[in-house]
């Protein structure tokens, strides 16, 4: 699988000129959002992802209030509502605090919420919690403590293994380091996930954590980032691809060099903020803030090999202004944050030669690497934190702060559905 990795400057240049020869992809799909998705109406507030199961869409993060088809709702952090209509349902589980992800049973009849939080589903729960998607009582029989802040869930395996990572040192009695796998029945640690998750980046990058996970097309891998240096062992920051077998989760060959011993900006080490799969699972997408540095990939979305040597395939860069999401179609590389251009490789805070207008949202073509003509626009607040494609078309999760309210130009504060072929 996997061969050379992208070192030099040389090499860089190279990819940068190829990126601005090639002739852009058109996007797929649509540029006009859907009417009828819920709004968040809370002032300053987030939402963290999205997530559909069966046909309803949950939306979890930092919120109070909510309205849709006029009429007002007040769920704290966690909500769902139809798929295909917007209509909200009578899920409220009452988190006191953020979600930050949420994860499934196959049978979508229980919801797993990790974040920052003390009570959900009417009882105590510490950060970690599962809860009914009918009632949205608290099911005591999951064990539900973490000493600290979850990030992610992820069930895996078929729904036999949930995978949990954070901040914690310690989850449902058991010391484990910032990386779990938990039985979904109990919630008790299992050895499903084999491996060690160790280091911090320097200089500031802040507290060692598990960030974010993104599950593969064929539920045969996974990708995990966060701020850590090492993985059973292994040189690996910021991003690593695991093998999902039926008895345990192991770490993958796949890794980049160039990862390993570049940085962006000191307060910012910690760059990789989302990673995604090709549907065909032979390219990983990475999206990145980090603003300027010895790294190319600061304040970028970058093609990779998913072969064990990464190569580069292009780098699309926006001068300046951070990715906080990517998600991939067949054709297409949806790229989410609060940037204001792409195809900028020259640019620092400035649009220069080829850069092209593509704030707060845009599409890449998958093999040119350059823009395509889609350009809906997105009120760029602080950035969107998820981008989800399904059959159905593209969601969009991000926030309203500085008055983002606008998806297209058209008032869709939060939460934004453009339908069509992602």
């Amino acid at each position: 699988m996997r061969t050379a990795s992208l070192l030099a400057t040389g090499m860089l240049s190279a990819v940068t000129a190829a990126l601005i020869g090639a002739s852009p992809a058109s996007a797929v799909v649509g540029a006009t959002p859907a009417s009828w998705t819920p709004n968040i109406t809370s002032a300053d507030s987030t939402v963290r992802q999205l997530v559909q199961c069966n046909s309803t869409m949950y939306a979890v993060g930092e919120f109070t209030a909510e309205s849709q088809g006029g009429i007002n709702y007040s769920r704290k952090n966690a909500f769902s509502f139809s798929a295909s209509t917007g209509a909200v349902t009578s899920w409220n589980p009452a988190v006191n605090g953020k979600v930050n992800s949420i994860g499934f049973n196959s049978s979508c009849t229980t919801a797993y919420l990790g974040g920052t939080f003390t009570s959900a589903g009417g009882a105590a729960a510490q950060n970690i919690a599962a809860v009914s998607t009918s009632t949205g009582a608290l099911v005591t029989t999951f064990m539900h403590s973490a000493n600290a802040q979850v990030q992610t869930v992820q069930m895996v395996n078929g729904g036999a293994d949930l995978l949990v990572g954070g901040y914690f040192t310690s989850i449902n009695g058991t010391s484990r380091n910032l990386y779990a796998s938990l039985s979904p029945s109990t919630g008790a640690v299992t050895n499903y996930l084999n491996i060690t998750v160790a280091g911090r980046l320097p200089p500031d990058a802040g507290a060692p954590n598990v960030y974010n996970q993104q599950l593969s097309p064929q539920g045969n891998r996974l990708l995990f980032t966060g701020n850590f240096t090492s993985v059973s062992g292994q040189p690996r920051r910021q991003v690593v691809e695991l093998d999902l077998g039926s008895t345990a989760a192991t770490l993958d060959p796949w890794h980049d060099n160039t990862l390993n011993v570049t940085e962006c900006a000191r307060s910012q080490q910690f760059y990789g903020q989302a990673a995604a799969f090709s549907p065909d699972q032979q390219t990983i997408y990475l999206a990145a803030t980090g603003y300027q540095g010895t790294s190319p990939y600061c304040d970028a979305v970058t093609a990779f090999t998913n072969t064990p040597t990464a190569v580069v395939k292009w780098i699309n860069k926006t001068g300046g202004d951070s990715l906080y999401s990517v998600a991939a179609g067949p054709s297409n590389v949806y790229i989410g944050g609060h940037q204001r251009w792409a195809d900028n490789p020259q640019g620092s805070d400035t649009c220069v030669t080829t850069c092209v207008p593509r704030p707060g949202i845009g599409a890449i073509g998958a093999t040119s690497g350059r823009a395509t003509s889609w350009n809906p626009t997105r009120s760029r607040g602080r950035g969107a934190d998820d981008l989800v494609t399904t059959p159905a078309g593209l969601w969009i999760a991000s926030d309203t702060y500085f008055g983002s309210v606008k998806c297209a130009g058209i008032y869709h504060p939060g939460i934004c559905f453009f339908p069509g072929a992602a």
